[in-house]
C-alpha cells in the first residue's frame, strides 16, 4: 500500500478530502428522510454515487406536505 509513505500533507489531504465529501450529505439526507449519519458512509468509494441516486429519486420531506395538491 502507499498509505505509509504519505506523511502529514498526505493525511491532511485525505482528512479535507473526507469533509468536502461528508458535510453536504450531512446537510442534505436529513431533508430526505436519511439519518444524516449515514453520510460518513460517503467516505467509502462509491457511496456517494449510490447516494446521489437515492436522493435524486426521492422527494424531499418537506415538499412532500407543505404544497397543497391541485384541486381539479
Amino acid at each position: 500500500m502507499m498509505m505509509h509513505n504519505m506523511g502529514f500533507s498526505g493525511f491532511v489531504m485525505l482528512a479535507v478530502m473526507a469533509i468536502v465529501l461528508v458535510v453536504p450529505f450531512w446537510l442534505l439526507l436529513p431533508k430526505f428522510g436519511i439519518s444524516k449519519w449515514v453520510s460518513v458512509l460517503a467516505i467509502i468509494p462509491m457511496v456517494p454515487l449510490v447516494l446521489l441516486w437515492i436522493i435524486a429519486f426521492m422527494e424531499p420531506k418537506a415538499s412532500r406536505n407543505s404544497m397543497p395538491e391541485a384541486q381539479t
